[in-house]
């Protein structure tokens, strides 16, 4: 028996993801030819000791790294957990250094453009290793939500959180934010930050009375600051594709949450430009500008206000990129490349497989022994969190504060 490690760095990001390639894996492997761990930071630590034949890594290629070093003759997959979108974006997540592909055997990429990149800067650094493209791991649940947005009519309007400065989940202070930073990045992102929040609570003192509004925190935010307040749904949900059934408009600033809307079918109304802070969002994430033509800009408040009374299709109707914007789109994202089960059948045709079937070697009884205690221990140590230290595991994932639906 040889053991797949599925390791996503982190699951309240990617899990969805990650659960359906470990049962799609599952049923494409015969049984007891090769055992599947799903594990996340909080369990890292036991990657080594387990040694695995295979390790797939949904995250970012430096952690990928981090990983492989500990380990010997693992056939190491890497899955980008994010689409970059701009050249500087591309420089910065794939540095051009060849110990950090040395040991990787094949990269999937969401699209066509991340591919072309790679091919053309970075494919030096390892000759051997293998790039594939398997689409937009998250399309097909988006396409369910657009589904059913054509049949359904849902209750809340979304607020996007994005305040991971001013409201750190890790109780970090912003001044601690701007001293460690040596550029002024972090000073200018808390001066968006608070504009956008205090006006989020504008339009939840003012839309309340009319409209059912929820607000979904960032995974990098403390929810339980939101606690406090109760005038407002507060979205706890794992992922926010959960989150999009019971929505039928988002308001945020510029976000990748943009793009997953528009998948999704969910007009987005983008509140930067009434608020004064487009061209500062996007001087800190110039990438965005992909997103631009995937949204609504209203240019005062009553316009705001006229949009949130509108029917949600009709505000569909508003949004109209250009040809030349979807292709582009398509290019990073390919949502019509592979579904999940086709990516994971192009995912374990590159596996190492085991031919073992004898259930009473030593070699599978060695494995199954050391995957069960591996499994205890990590019981022990969730329990252990979730009764002294639940905060560690907000931003993680945890099967005793979540479930995948």
């Amino acid at each position: 028996m040889f053991l797949t490690v599925i390791y996503a760095d982190s699951l309240q990001r990617d899990g969805r993801w990650a659960n359906e390639l470990l049962s799609s894996l599952i049923r494409l492997t015969p049984f007891g030819k090769n055992y599947f761990l799903l594990l996340s930071r909080r369990n890292a630590w036991a990657i080594p000791f387990l040694n695995p034949e295979n390790i797939i890594v949904i995250g970012q290629v430096n952690i990928a790294y981090q990983l492989s070093k500990s380990l010997n003759n693992t056939n190491v997959h890497f899955v980008p957990a994010e689409c970059w979108l701009s050249e500087d974006e591309y420089m910065a997540m794939y540095p051009d250094d060849i110990i950090i592909y040395k040991k990787m055997s094949n990269i999937y990429f969401w699209g066509k453009k991340s591919f072309q990149w790679f091919s053309e800067h970075r494919s030096h650094c390892n000759p051997d290793l293998n790039l594939h493209i398997i689409g937009y791991p998250r399309q097909q649940f988006l396409d369910k939500i657009k589904h059913l947005n054509s049949k359904n009519s849902k209750n809340y309007i979304g607020l996007v959180g994005r305040f991971s400065g001013i409201n750190d989940l890790y109780h970090r202070p912003p001044l601690s934010l701007i001293q460690s930073d040596t550029t002024n990045y972090s000073s200018r992102r808390l001066l968006v930050e608070t504009k956008i929040f205090s006006y989020y609570d504008h339009i939840i003192t003012t839309l309340n009375a009319s409209k059912s509004i929820s607000l979904r925190p960032h995974p990098n935010e403390d929810r339980h600051m939101y606690l406090k307040t109760k005038n407002y749904h507060l979205d706890t949900s794992i992922d926010n594709i959960d989150w999009f059934t019971d929505v039928s408009i988002l308001v945020g600033c510029l976000s990748t949450s943009i793009i997953d809307s528009y998948f999704a079918g969910i007009p987005y109304i983008c509140i930067d430009k009434l608020l004064g802070t487009f061209d500062e969002s996007l001087a800190l994430e110039p990438a965005l500008i992909k997103a631009v033509p995937f949204c609504i800009f209203p240019a005062s408040e009553t316009e705001l206000h006229c949009l949130l009374n509108e029917n949600p299709h009709n505000l569909l109707k508003k949004i109209i990129p250009s040809p030349r914007d979807v292709h582009s789109l398509d290019q990073s994202f390919d949502p019509n490349f592979l579904n999940s089960a086709e990516a994971a059948a192009k995912i374990n045709s590159n596996l190492v497989h085991s031919s073992e079937t004898s259930f009473y070697s030593p070699t599978y009884l060695f494995r199954l022994i050391s995957i069960l205690l591996f499994r205890l221990l990590d019981i022990f140590h969730q329990l252990l969190h979730r009764y002294f230290k639940p905060h560690r595991l907000l931003f993680d994932y945890s099967n005793l504060f979540h479930e995948f639906k």
